[in-house]
């Protein structure tokens, strides 16, 4: 499914209901309530779609699409291929005068997991008709640098993930924080060295990027604007409060626009919550170990207090007494199996950036 470049219209849906057409770069919206917001904000159709693809860049990525036998091809095209459809979400295209309908085209097979995740491809026979077949695949729209695969575990999706020791450690650790504090946390483990989690959406949500709602744009103060626009009860901008303090805690300079977001209701396309928080693993040791444990840099807790005096919002920390903390420590250690972490050295750290933390919320 290639999109041309003019003479074909296509319609753009949520599940079975028409919310958009377009012809190449020209967009128009029929149904404002349930577009993405990037649409509805910008109606930059064909961004949306590249934002929508594989990294190209990625090594494993080459190797799919040379097994789909789409080498060549560009994002958008990748995307088109899969009819746009991910699995986190229920948009999806189709040409206009089509009578596919949304159930044909949600994802059912795991395929080329493995082929995604590790690049191993030794038990994939490519002259087989029906591998070629099953070329509709989620790996397409699975964004992100890191290698990662989409796999069907007693019938729902959860994502798999690689990277270094410390960085699975850390993606471990940061859950387990969380939970402590109270925070909505996508939900974690370690599973055959590599580390896994649950699709947050259960079929039940859109999860929108916020990046659609502010592009690139990181300001703390004003995603937290954006997001008092669009919910008026300040419900999302408490739960941003809670991403953005486990990030200073915890030291995640990779906060961006694509891996935070807003769940919303796929029938009413109205914002039920913050989705929950992930995609932690470049925080805490991941980039190694300072000569000091209590001299890391203040930036983002200095910018977290910075939005507390812009908004004059009161926020109460949560707080991990040092025996808990040891606990979770030890915790994601054992699970992780690792007896190279410096256990110490990760407690000594966390405490000291949580003092820091209170002496800017207070």
């Amino acid at each position: 499914m290639k999109m041309q470049g003019g003479g074909c219209m296509w319609e753009l849906l949520s599940g079975d209901k028409v919310i958009g057409k377009f012809d190449g770069a020209e967009f128009t919206a029929l149904n404002d309530a349930l577009l993405p917001y990037e649409l509805l904000y910008y109606g930059d159709i064909q961004d949306w779609l590249r934002k929508r693809s594989i990294d190209l860049h990625r090594t494993n990525s080459r190797l799919l699409r040379k097994a789909l036998r789409l080498t060549g091809c560009d994002e958008i095209e990748c995307v088109m291929s899969v009819h746009a459809a991910t699995i986190t979400d229920n948009y999806w295209v189709r040409e206009q005068g089509s009578a596919l309908e949304h159930k044909q085209i949600k994802f059912s097979s795991d395929f080329f997991s493995e082929l995604s995740l590790s690049g191993r491809f030794l038990e994939y026979d490519f002259d087989d008709v029906s591998c070629i077949t099953r070329k509709h695949t989620p790996e397409l729209t699975n964004t992100g640098s890191y290698e990662k695969c989409w796999r069907l575990k007693d019938g729902s999706w959860v994502m798999t993930k690689s990277g270094t020791p410390k960085e699975l450690f850390s993606e471990l650790l940061v859950y387990y924080l969380g939970e402590a504090c109270g925070f909505d946390m996508a939900r974690y483990r370690i599973v055959d060295g590599y580390i896994e989690t649950d699709d947050f959406t259960g079929g039940i949500y859109n999860f929108d990027p916020m990046y659609g709602v502010v592009l690139e744009e990181e300001d703390y103060i004003n995603n937290w604007n954006a997001l008092c626009k669009t919910d008026q009860t300040f419900g999302l901008c408490r739960q941003f409060l809670d991403i953005i303090y486990l990030d200073s805690l915890v030291f995640n300079i990779d906060r961006h626009t694509f891996n935070y977001g807003i769940l919303r209701d796929k029938e009413t396309g109205s914002a039920v919550r913050m989705a929950p928080n992930f995609d932690n693993n470049l925080s805490l040791i991941s980039r190694g170990y300072g000569k000091d444990p209590c001299k890391s840099s203040p930036m983002l807790i200095d910018m977290f207090g910075s939005l507390l005096r812009n908004t004059g919002f009161k926020y109460n920390q949560p707080w991990i007494d040092d025996s808990k903390l040891r606990e979770l420590i030890t915790r994601a250690t054992e699970e992780f199996v690792d007896s190279s972490i410096d256990r110490e050295y990760v407690f000594e750290f966390l405490r000291h950036r949580q003092n820091l933390l209170s002496g800017v919320i207070s």
